[in-house]
């Protein structure tokens, strides 16, 4: 399935920056004549500048959409250059609020202004030449909140709601027409307007626990949807909001899904080793850095705490053994978990049925830990060849 929009003509609210600078690219990128819309002149320019560069037809206009009559000018412009509008994209929003005690008046007629009545004039004004035409998209931006708002979100929720509801009575209206309209509910794409990337890792890592997908949106993957729901493949789709945010909580604890995963990638890193061992090969000492230390710590925990000192003891004269044969400090303390010192003090050479039989036990000892949920958190590498690098920041994994 092709997604093929040359010849449309794609006009977006917000196009000065962020995801809908994004959106005015991927559109012109599609083959979209577009329109890019901003109050911001200077971002406008930047745009203009970028859009130059591709072999399409475009156009970008200083508007406010809190403005009845700039949002007129802008239609009006857009037809007489190019005759009509098939795709409208209300892009154009803002972030902002805080606790309804101390919410001002004006913060919250700023948000319903610009994110809710920017939504209305725009769409207000580009129905009658639809209309004309028999046909259009009009594709609005609403968000995660809602569907489940924030503390602190009133006035953002609220707005992004109204957006929301409002789609499905302006869908209903103008199905007659041909015409389809439907919202989309972006989860957490790090902005200039929300600085998700610009907090603490604690903040961050808080935040993606939230996802079943574990990672930052983009502002490519709103363009995925925004340019599919702007193409003839979604001509039976309408008054709908979609929910592109990553899963977010899908379920009540999503990385409770992560915790699982690791644990069996876990286990497929302890079943390696095993074989290993009982061949008489020493696993790589690569392998046993990433992954030996957590194992180690696992089975540490399901110990009485005099065999903890014990092995500890044992390990660090198995640190110095492993110095004296050719080994480095790095390789010895790293050691392979299931035959403890053993398959390090050998120089990796052949390993006893005695080793074996160390192994045997460690392995029960892991297998306890796992069923304990004693292991958790990112594994980056368990079986050499098998490269699992985490999505969306710290801890992240992809099972």
């Amino acid at each position: 399935m092709l997604i093929d929009l040359t010849g449309r003509v794609a006009l977006v609210t917000g196009a000065g920056r962020g995801i809908g600078r994004e959106l005015a690219l991927r559109l012109a990128d599609e083959g979209a004549i577009t329109v890019g819309l901003d109050v911001d002149a200077a971002t406008l320019a930047a745009l203009d500048a970028d859009l130059s560069e591709r072999d399409v037809e475009f156009r970008t206009i200083e508007c406010d959409v809190t403005d009845g009559a700039s949002v007129e000018r802008a239609i009006a412009q857009t037809e007489t250059a190019f005759g009509r509008v098939d795709i409208l994209i209300n892009n154009a929003g803002v972030a902002i609020g805080g606790p309804i005690e101390t919410l001002s008046v004006e913060t919250w007629r700023r948000c319903h202004d610009i994110n809710l009545t920017g939504t209305f004039l725009t769409c207000k004004a580009v129905l009658p030449m639809m209309k004309r035409q028999r046909s259009g998209r009009i594709i609005n931006a609403a968000s995660f909140a809602a569907i489940v708002p924030s503390i602190g979100g009133a006035a953002y929720a609220s707005s992004k709601a109204g957006v929301a509801h409002f789609t499905r009575v302006l869908a209903g209206e103008v199905g007659p027409w041909n015409i389809t309209a439907n919202a989309y509910a972006p989860g957490m794409v790090p902005t200039q307007m929300n600085h998700f990337a610009e907090r603490s890792p604690e903040v961050q890592e808080r935040l993606l626990d939230t996802l079943t997908l574990r990672r930052w949106e983009s502002a490519e993957d709103i363009a995925n949807l925004v340019c599919f729901l702007a193409s003839d493949q979604a001509a039976y789709i309408t008054g709908t909001l979609i929910d592109v945010s990553g899963g977010k909580l899908a379920t009540q604890i999503p990385s409770a899904a992560y915790e699982w995963a690791d644990a069996e990638w876990t286990g497929t890193r302890i079943a390696w080793l095993s074989v290993r061992v009982h061949q008489g090969l020493r696993p790589s000492a690569r392998a046993n850095r990433l992954c030996g230390k957590r194992i180690r710590d696992a089975v540490q925990a399901d110990r009485p705490r005099d065999q903890r000192r014990r092995i500890d003891n044992t390990r660090r004269v198995s640190g110095d053994r492993g110095r004296k044969a050719g080994g480095t400090a790095e390789d010895a303390d790293s050691g392979d978990v299931l035959t403890h010192q053993h398959a390090r003090v050998d120089g990796g050479r052949s390993v006893s049925r005695a080793d074996q039989h160390h192994s045997s036990a460690g392995l029960d000892e892991l297998t306890h830990a796992l069923r304990h949920r004693r292991i958790v958190g990112g594994v980056d590498d368990c079986v050499p060849g098998h490269h699992r690098k985490g999505v969306g920041g710290p801890g992240a994994v992809r099972p």
